[in-house]
């Protein structure tokens, strides 16, 4: 799509706006549902069709079933490293979750379902998204959308992480400071596009603003039979449409794409005209209100915005990803965050947040790549000890035959 981890492939990329519209489906890895996002310039990570959706790097979904009787559901990540990007955090059904970074230590606020949370990483830090550290009660929340039957409690946790570039990585003067902000549902604008309804978590939209960056994300909920939800894509921009729930029908022009539940149309707008999106539920011809399953709403997540369509240098580690313009700058990040973990990204002077309910451990990749995580130049030396485990919990283990502790 014109913005490449791999700067080889450069050259295999289409002309930006030529690209036509097109839908794939996830890559499953157990809980997780992987959009896009792929390998780092050693070559580890997942292989998968989708490097990114420039600007976009990354997204994942988790959407599992919650039972009250058991442990709150964790995400399938601890505290991690990231520099050079931006993550936006979506909860759209769930528990509430305490959102951390090791510069100014848990938000004041916790991460509410219909909610979101973004970190500018800059030149680098860590963070993590958990539940909250004390839980009397548990609700499961639901995202908003002024609908009878809202206030019902949830059943399942269901998440995107997505990760961009808001123009960080070739800044002149380098990336901004680290700064976070948590935004709860009801602070989150909410418009009417056709019959759609429309929560603009980041962006401008239609004159409504969410968490002020350069892409635009929007979740759209839509009943059957109440007539086709309008979205406009502004020229000069690429993003994608994921069916998060239901079958979904997208008219772009003449064309026409069905959406299956769970996978994405990519697109690419062209230079010279915004791009006009019709939106339907997909139900068979002649179907009843109760064939349909009226009451049951269609949603979709709309991410889109300016390319890059410049190369970007990806290393993997310890869970998290770092990001820079030069494969120099993003190994000399590497090593300064495997030399001193719970301080990375510190500024000079200042003093890392509470750190005291991580434990580090060695470091190592998932079971199926049995590639170790860090540079080191003898591969039978010890891994460093970078790898955050939240202590109550205990060190991360590894299913199957991959690397573990000190292998």
């Amino acid at each position: 799509m014109g913005n490449c981890f791999h700067p080889d492939a450069a050259e295999e990329q289409p002309e930006f706006g030529t690209q036509p519209c097109r839908v794939v489906a996830p890559k499953s890895m157990g809980p997780l549902l992987r959009l896009f996002g792929s390998k780092g310039i050693d070559g580890d990570g997942t292989e998968f069709e989708l490097e990114n959706i420039d600007p976009f790097l990354l997204c994942d979904f988790v959407d599992i079933p919650i039972d009250l009787n058991e442990p709150p559901f964790r995400p399938p990540f601890c505290a991690h490293p990231h520099a050079g990007n931006s993550v936006a955090s979506l909860l759209l059904e769930g528990e509430d979750m305490a959102a951390w970074d090791n510069i100014q230590g848990f938000e004041k606020e916790p991460i509410r379902a219909g909610g979101v949370y973004v970190v500018c990483t800059g030149g680098g830090c860590v963070h993590d998204e958990t539940n909250e550290p004390v839980v009397i009660k548990r609700t499961i929340r639901r995202a908003p959308w002024g609908r009878s039957g809202d206030e019902q409690p949830g059943a399942r946790f269901r998440f995107f992480q997505l990760w961009f570039d808001p123009g960080h990585v070739y800044a002149v003067d380098g990336p901004p400071p680290v700064s976070s902000q948590v935004v709860q549902p009801e602070a989150v604008p909410m418009i009417t596009a056709g019959a759609m309804r429309v929560r603009v978590l980041l962006g401008l939209y239609d004159g409504k603003c969410g968490v002020d960056l350069p892409v635009t994300v929007l979740h759209c909920s839509l009943l059957p039979f109440t007539g086709e939800g309008i979205l406009r894509i502004p020229k000069r921009s690429q993003g994608f449409i994921f069916a998060v729930e239901r079958q979904v029908r997208v008219v772009i022009g003449e064309e026409t794409h069905i959406i299956p539940a769970k996978q994405e149309l990519v697109v690419s707008t062209s230079l010279e005209e915004d791009c006009e999106v019709k939106i339907e539920v997909d139900i068979a011809q002649g179907a009843s209100p109760h064939e349909a399953r009226a009451d049951d709403a269609l949603e979709i997540l709309v991410g889109f915005g300016p390319p890059i369509c410049k190369p970007f240098y990806k290393l993997l580690g310890y869970g998290g990803a770092l990001i820079a313009s030069s494969e120099e700058k993003v190994r000399t990040l590497m090593a300064e965050y495997e030399r001193d973990p719970k301080n990375f990204g510190i500024p000079p002077g200042s003093s890392a947040a509470d750190t005291s309910r991580y434990g580090l451990q060695e470091g190592y990749k998932g079971p199926m790549d049995g590639k170790g995580e860090c540079q080191r130049g003898d591969l039978a030396a010890p891994a460093p000890q970078a790898r955050f485990y939240v202590k109550e919990r205990g060190p991360y283990q590894p299913k199957g035959s991959g690397k573990g502790p000190g292998k």
